[in-house]
């Protein structure tokens, strides 16, 4: 890794103030596990939610970037708001920013005459959340991500279209494979497990999976509805797992 490597130096000669952002998918991940990679000194973090990359927000982190912009525009939020604006938006910035926007414009044109503070309730960000262009654009958002990679895709609509979804939340890793062939989504034989894990690391990066134990869920219900989950199993609160081991 000689130019990874001679990163590395420049990031340490300029105390971190040049960083280095690795665009790429699960060939950068894959890399990083290997022995004696300089990977680990550039911030990659294995056993980090993200594996060190660049996905949603924490949640202070998205609290602050929603609060802080409304407050010096002289807005102050209800109990609960902010949540509900990061529960719509899956604490993803570009999400955030582009709700947030909305709910400005919305509330400026129904409230003319107010004067600060001004103060946003749970139900102004629910009646933007139903507007069809916010549903339209947030869909949209998503469909971009996974043209980074069809494979995100097929493993999430594999999983949620299994017709024996009602007897089993969990998948093995050659589950998910075999489902994944069955819709012709990728040859099974091609995909070892080093690399469908992977890209299931990499779902949790994009914010789209979670781990849990050694098992991987949908990080939320509203984002399996982005993939068209049918409305009673969201109700039900149905959540699809894909065992590890």
């Amino acid at each position: 890794f000689p130019v990874i490597e001679s990163m590395r130096v420049l990031m340490g000669d300029s105390n971190n103030k040049f960083k280095v952002v690795f665009a790429g998918l699960h060939s950068v991940q894959r890399f990083a596990h290997k022995p004696n990679s300089p990977f680990a000194n550039l911030g990659f973090d294995a056993s980090a939610p993200r594996r060190g990359g660049i996905g949603p927000l924490a949640y202070r982190d998205a609290r602050n970037l929603v609060e802080e912009p409304f407050r010096a525009l002289g807005f102050r939020f209800e109990d609960l708001a902010v949540d509900r604006i990061l529960t719509y938006t899956h604490c993803h910035p570009s999400l955030t920013q582009f709700f947030c926007h909305r709910l400005i414009q919305t509330f400026r044109e129904e409230n003319m005459d107010a004067i600060p503070p001004f103060i946003i309730r749970s139900e102004d960000v629910d009646k933007v959340n139903r507007m069809s262009e916010i549903q339209n654009g947030i869909k949209r958002r998503f469909e971009e991500t996974f043209k980074l990679d069809p494979r995100y895709h097929a493993i999430c609509l594999a999983t949620l279209l299994d017709h024996r979804r009602n007897e089993t939340q969990k998948w093995s890793l050659e589950s998910v494979r075999d489902l994944c062939g069955l819709w012709g989504a990728f040859a099974s034989e091609a995909m070892s497990d080093m690399d469908l894990k992977s890209l299931l690391d990499e779902l949790i990066g994009l914010g789209i999976l979670v781990e849990d134990g050694s098992s991987y869920r949908i990080r939320s219900r509203l984002i399996a509805r982005m993939f068209g989950a049918k409305s009673e199993d969201i109700v039900n609160g149905i959540i699809y797992e894909i065992e590890l081991d």
